[in-house]
């Protein structure tokens, strides 16, 4: 997988759940990032053929972005390795003990925000 790198996983797997070209502020806001990192991700997956770029019909300021038929290949690899990933990382770890983490870790996350 030419010019990926693992922090472009968050774009990509949001890529892939949208059915049509999204607006860039709306990754922005989905993986969490400055504005500014997450158009040089994109900038990156678009000089890689990756994901293609174009202004709104209805506003030209607004920059839309979608998968090519490239990027949208990546899927079936991104997913067999978040899956092995996901795997590694939980181990044994029950459900239970699963959700209790990810509620905990999203509270964290929550305080983290609030104290900017």
């Amino acid at each position: 997988m030419t010019g990926l790198l693992p922090a472009h996983g968050s774009v990509l797997n949001y890529l892939f759940q949208q059915r049509g070209p999204v607006a860039i502020r709306e990754v922005v806001k989905r993986v969490g990032r400055v504005k500014s990192t997450v158009t040089g991700m994109l900038n990156t997956l678009e000089q890689h053929g990756y994901v293609h770029k174009t202004a709104s019909d209805t506003d030209r300021r607004v920059i839309l972005v979608e998968l090519t038929k490239k990027g949208r290949a990546l899927k079936p690899d991104f997913d067999r390795i978040s899956e092995r990933l996901i795997r590694r990382l939980y181990g044994s770890m029950s459900q239970q003990d699963r959700e209790t983490l990810a509620r905990l870790l999203s509270e964290l996350e929550r305080n983290l925000r609030g104290a900017q």
